[in-house]
C-alpha cells in the first residue's frame, strides 16, 4: 500500500520555483565555465599563433584548400 501526501498549489507552486530557481543557477555555473574554458582556449591558440605564424599561415592554407575541394566537388 502507498502512501500520498497531498500539497496545495502554493506548496507545489514554491516547489516548482525552488526548482527551477536551482535549476537556473546551475545553467548559469555551466555557462561561466564554459566561457572560461573556451577563453582559455582562445588565449592559449593566440599565444601558439604569435610563437609560429608561418604554420598558422599554413594551417589557415590547408584547411581553406580542403575545404574548398571539398565544397567544389565536380
Amino acid at each position: 500500500m502507498t502512501t500520498r501526501i497531498k500539497k496545495s498549489g502554493h506548496d507545489l507552486e514554491h516547489t516548482v520555483s525552488e526548482l527551477t530557481d536551482d535549476a537556473a543557477e546551475q545553467l548559469t555555473a555551466l555557462k561561466d565555465e564554459a566561457v572560461k574554458i573556451v577563453e582559455d582556449r582562445i588565449d592559449t591558440l593566440g599565444i601558439t599563433i604569435q610563437q609560429h605564424p608561418w604554420l598558422a599561415v599554413g594551417i589557415g592554407f590547408g584547411i581553406g584548400y580542403v575545404l574548398a575541394r571539398l565544397l567544389h566537388r565536380d
